[in-house]
């Protein structure tokens, strides 16, 4: 009955926080004011582009500091900073990342930009040495690894002994995350096994039993604070110290009275750790297997016996559990996961023993036997990302739906431990798995709505008419660190239950405006693409146009004149011509095209500039006149002229806009004239995500994300 009490209590405890979350109470929040401030620095930089990032203390609350790299300092360094205070961004579209949130699931309050620091002094308190001592011997096992592993495997052998992902290549996680072997890269229950027995060895000469499990036990939390105690190290870390204090009072381990206890001590510390997808993942597996493993071996011992049966129910258990966690954050779900655990496991144990004694001893042989080791296992993991359906995109499912999935998951659990008959609750199951179902699709409209998504420092617009879903432009970024289709476009299409795209049209091959539509292409279903005629053919078009050839996509080129229906919309093609302008030719010759639904209209023009406006004032002045624009350009100085704005008399207007962007758009001139001409303006700096609902009688209702 005890046992029951604290799973009962952390379950209820959890519920609420959700609850509060989701009323949007707030729990804790960033309460500094002013521009000065004195920070303890409590972590090494962390390299950015521009600037290094460093995790430091106020007043005992943790923020994140940004610092120019003109100077770099070190954990334990006090400084005086003067900065500016911003307030970390919620959700900036439908379920987008929120960025607020993953701060706070880290008790990290807020971020600030430091416009001048001074050293005053160091951190001499006891906890300060103590964190300066566990940061030092941090930057020895790197400085180790950094010295005798290769290049290409140093980032593998420091996520697994440490924790730490700093220096891990982005094709290297990209080959975890497919592969379904991300949880390797993680501190988990098998390193506090290799502790224990370690201890075990080197403490066995000690006389009393207490003395050895007491020395155990701190030195856990020593390798806890050594790992940064992220979510699954401290799961990990509680569940084996629970394990050694049931021996140390004779009692009998109970799995589910460590994982309770170890979730409350976690959200009393921090309630927004809940939210946290390694915590979610971690405690996941752990759930999964416990439920699971016995009743699934079992069941293929039945089938027939083989060696590999304990692996595969433990692969399986968890994988249950964390199967529906992965859907509902990554939108993927892995059909191999079986085969890439079976294949890579072996290996990590080999790695982690090798690892540990490798960084304590400083043994040269032992570093090429772990790097060789490495190299096989880093093969290994990329073979298994490459077999096919290793990672499947499928729609984001609703908390509705994960709430209906772990139902039947409950009800496989009651089945196959014989304590329900599946006879009994048929007609039940069949009704979960039919709304399940019904709830992936999504429902057409007879209306127009508009979705101008945040893609940060560019446009693309989501049209969903009927049964057709039309995407007109898909953002980019001119850093080639951050994929915004990977990251942005493509689970936000898979959010609105988006897996084919009826047009995909590319007002020009500017980066911000089409260079996220390459992952996506390559990702889900194009049955037609529109671009405008060329003027230069550059690479990403190149690039864009042979992706189109390998998947058989049908391509669509426009130029002024060539008007196209896509069920009540009518599209009318204004620019470019066939007489290209020469002048900035990019923008200047992109895609414009007007679009009507019944009475409304809305002009979207890419980002042309003056010449371009004035060739169409001058070919269209009597027709350019829209309910909408969408304003060229992302609002720069260079577009939006008087004589076009004039001439357009919008209604609407719509900015496509990075949040303090450095180009400093949208110009305060062309904010003026929008103003002047009395236009209500929504920009995706300021709104985030903007919703438009059209009726056929031109009735209007808009929403913006940000309020």
């Amino acid at each position: 009955m005890k046992n029951r009490f604290f799973v009962v209590l952390v379950i209820i405890l959890d519920l609420i926080i959700i609850v509060l979350h989701q009323l949007g109470v707030t729990l804790f929040n960033c309460e500094l004011k002013g521009d000065s401030f004195e920070v303890t620095i409590v972590s090494n930089p962390e390299e950015k582009k521009f600037v290094n990032s460093y995790e430091g203390k106020i007043d005992g609350k943790k923020y994140i500091i940004y610092i120019k790299k003109d100077k770099v300092y070190k954990c334990g360094d006090i400084l005086s900073v003067k900065g500016k205070i911003d307030e970390p961004q919620g959700r900036r579209n439908n379920r987008g990342f929120d960025y607020s949130l993953y701060l706070k699931s880290k008790k990290i309050l807020g971020t600030i930009r430091a416009e001048h620091v001074e050293k005053v002094g160091e951190d001499k308190t006891f906890k300060g040495r103590f964190n300066k001592k566990i940061n030092d011997l941090r930057n020895e096992i790197i400085e180790r690894i950094d010295s005798n592993i290769k290049k290409s495997n140093r980032g593998i052998i420091k996520g697994i002994l440490i924790g730490n992902k700093n220096d891990l290549e982005d094709e290297i996680k990209e080959s975890f995350r497919v592969s379904n072997l991300s949880h390797m890269l993680a501190i988990s229950g098998a390193h506090f096994s290799y502790i224990i027995l370690f201890c075990t060895i080197v403490l066995k000469k000690l006389k009393f039993k207490r003395l050895r499990q007491s020395l155990t036990i701190i030195f856990i939390l020593f390798f806890m604070c050594l790992t940064n105690m992220t979510p699954s190290v401290v799961r990990a870390g509680i569940m084996a110290i629970m394990i050694i204090l049931a021996s140390i009072f004779k009692r009998r381990a109970d799995v589910w009275t460590s994982l309770a206890i170890s979730l409350l001590i976690q959200i009393t510390f921090n309630p927004y750790v809940i939210f946290d997808v390694g915590l979610q993942l971690s405690y996941g597996g752990v759930i999964g297997i416990v439920l699971f493993y016995k009743s699934l071996e079992e069941k293929l011992n039945k089938l027939k016996e083989l060696k590999v049966n304990k692996a595969i129910a433990v692969t399986l258990g968890a994988n249950i559990i964390i199967m529906p966690i992965m859907m509902y954050h990554f939108s993927t779900i892995s059909l191999t996961f079986v085969i890439s655990n079976l294949i890579c496991s072996s290996f990590l144990g080999i790695i982690i023993i090798l690892g540990f004694i490798s960084v304590c001893f400083n043994i040269p042989f032992l570093y090429s036997i772990l790097d060789f080791f490495i190299s096989i296992f880093s093969k290994l993991v990329s073979f298994c990302s490459k077999i096919p359906f290793s990672s499947v995109y499928i729609k984001t499912p609703s908390l509705i739906q994960i709430i209906l999935i772990y139902i039947l998951i409950l009800i496989f659990y009651l089945i196959i431990t014989d304590k329900l008959k599946l006879e009994r609750i048929k007609k039940f199951v069949v009704i979960i798995l039919i709304v399940v179902i019904s709830l992936n699709f999504r429902i057409p409209t007879n209306n127009l709505i508009i979705h101008f998504i945040d893609v940060g420092q560019g446009d693309s617009c989501l049209m969903l008419h009927k049964n057709y879903v039309i995407l007109l432009d898909g953002g980019g970024s001119k850093d080639s660190s951050f994929d915004i289709g990977k990251n942005t476009l493509l689970p936000y299409l898979l959010a609105r239950k988006i897996k084919t795209i009826d047009y995909m049209i590319v007002s020009h091959f500017d980066a911000d405006h089409a260079e996220g539509f390459i992952y996506v292409l390559n990702n889900m279903k194009v049955k037609n693409a529109i671009l405008p005629i060329q003027a230069e053919e550059s690479s990403l078009y190149k690039k864009f146009v042979s992706i189109c050839e390998v998947k058989k996509i049908n391509v669509i080129y426009l130029k002024r004149g060539d008007n196209f229906n896509i069920g009540d919309l009518y599209f009318e093609t204004l620019h470019p011509s066939t007489k290209f302008i020469s002048e900035n030719a990019m923008n200047n010759n992109a895609l414009v095209v007007k679009l009507y639904y019944y009475n409304t209209s809305i002009l979207f023009t890419g980002d042309i500039e003056a010449p371009a406006e004035a060739e169409l004032v001058k070919k269209y002045k009597d027709r350019l006149k829209s309910d909408i624009l969408k304003v060229g350009h992302h609002g720069s100085k260079s577009s939006t002229t008087k004589d076009f704005l004039e001439a357009v008399n919008p209604k609407i207007a719509l900015i496509g806009v990075g949040k303090d962007n450095k180009f400093g758009h949208p110009d305060r001139d062309v904010i003026g004239r929008l103003e002047a001409n009395k236009t209500i303006i929504y920009r995706t700096d300021m709104d985030g995500e903007i919703t438009i609902k059209i009726k056929k009688n031109g009735d209007m209702k808009i929403r913006r994300l940000i309020n």
